[in-house]
Order: C-alpha cells, then structure tokens, then sequence
C-alpha cells in the first residue's frame, strides 16, 4: 500500500479547489500564488501561474501570433511564429517578421490583398505586446528588440521601392502619358 504525498500547506489567502474540479485532491504548488484578474500577464484562469514566455522563460508573457508573408510571382507563402512572448522577446519578434514581409511581401498579384491584412493582423498583436510590464524572471535574458520597423533595411527598401512607384504615376500623369 502507498501512502499519498503529504498537500502543502495552503496560505490563508489561497481559495480552496474547486469540489468538483479533477485537481481537488490534489492541488498544484503554484496554485498558493494570488493572481490579480484583468491585469497584464495574469494568469488565464484563477489560481494558475501566468504565462513564460517561450524564448527566454520571463514573465508576464502573452499568446500572440505574429506573422510574414511572402509573394512570389505566382506562389504565396505564409509563416508565424506563435506561442507566449515576453515584451521584449514579442516585440523582437514583431519587428523582424514586419520587416521582412514589408520586403518580401509585395512581390504577386494576390499578395496586394493579402499582406495588408497580415500588416495589420501583426499590429493587434504588437499592442497586446506594448501593454505588457517589462519582463522579469527568466532563464535567460530576453532578446533585444533592436530597431523600429521604419529604420529596417527591409522597410527602408520596401518606402523607396514605394516612392519610386508613386514618382512614376505621378510623373506620367503630369505628363499626360497615363
């Protein structure tokens, strides 16, 4: 016969589980940490430990998925990276897939449509990031977000390119070769 693992014990301020719940017998040993509900990084559900981030272990962290896109004549492909994400490690990440789509994004008939939504798809996922505390805790150092998207080479490329077109239509239209 076994004898069951002794249940630490509970800090007055802890709520009891949940009868019904399958982890009544049993209670997890974070489950002694009070979370304040609608605070950022919180935990999801009452009486869980908040979210680490994937890349670094820090806290508080958020599940957002920042995607790329690229064209290619007549193919498209889409990539993300999903999973918590600290601040810092999210906005690095977000920086350097906006980028690259801005780049590569552009480059097929379809993608006109399709990479603006993906803009702005990765900007909702930017603010959920942007409210976040600064992270703490970890395993390791979170990543450095380095540059903002607009000073990128990718972006920078992306506005000359951008220019470049706009010159042109103009041109011909003052021109009157349109």
């Amino acid at each position: 016969m076994t004898t069951p693992h002794p249940q630490p014990p509970r800090p007055p301020h802890a709520q009891p589980p949940h009868p019904h719940s399958p982890h009544s017998q049993q209670q997890a040993p974070y489950a002694a940490y009070p979370q304040a509900a609608g605070r950022p990084g919180a935990a999801p559900w009452p009486g869980r430990a908040p979210m680490q981030c994937k890349i670094c272990g820090c806290q508080p962290a958020a599940y957002v998925t920042i995607r790329a896109h690229r064209g290619m004549i007549a193919l498209m492909q889409f990539l993300s990276k999903s999973g918590p994400f600290c601040r810092s490690c999210g906005i690095a990440v977000y920086r350097q897939m906006t980028a690259q789509s801005l780049w590569q994004g552009w480059w097929s008939p379809f993608s006109l449509v399709v990479h603006p939504i993906i803009l702005l798809m990765n900007v909702i996922a930017r603010q959920q990031l942007y409210r976040l505390p600064p992270p703490s805790g970890g395993w390791h150092p979170p990543l450095d977000p380095g540059k903002p998207v607009p000073q990128r080479p990718g972006a920078i490329a992306f506005g000359v390119i951008l220019l470049a077109i706009v010159c042109l239509i103009t041109v011909s239209a003052l021109t009157g070769h349109a």
